[in-house]
């Protein structure tokens, strides 16, 4: 993208899935160009998943657990939930 900006982020996002509570840190890569008076720019980003820790609602005790173990769905809910803050905070991140 030229003349943009560029971020990279890292940081964490909460959820709640299958009876399970989960704490995923990311860091994602955040693009910008300027667009111009007429165009709003135009965002693009990707990620990493750093770390997956979760805990079930009926038990004491957190577990650190790798992406590739979770299931697909977890993943989608998880994957959907990053792609849900970043698009929601990404001007928060660019220009802080």
């Amino acid at each position: 993208m030229n003349n943009g900006m560029q971020v990279i982020v890292e940081t964490l996002v909460e959820l709640y899935h299958n009876s399970y509570g989960y704490t995923v840190q990311y860091e994602a890569t955040i693009m910008s160009d300027k667009g111009d008076y007429d165009t709003p720019p135009s965002v693009e980003w990707d990620y990493v998943i750093i770390d997956v820790e979760r805990e079930h609602n009926s038990c004491v005790g957190v577990e650190t657990v790798f992406s590739r173990d979770l299931d697909e769905d977890t993943l989608a809910v998880i994957d959907k939930t990053i792609d849900d803050d970043i698009d929601s905070n990404w001007e928060k991140y660019l220009y802080n």
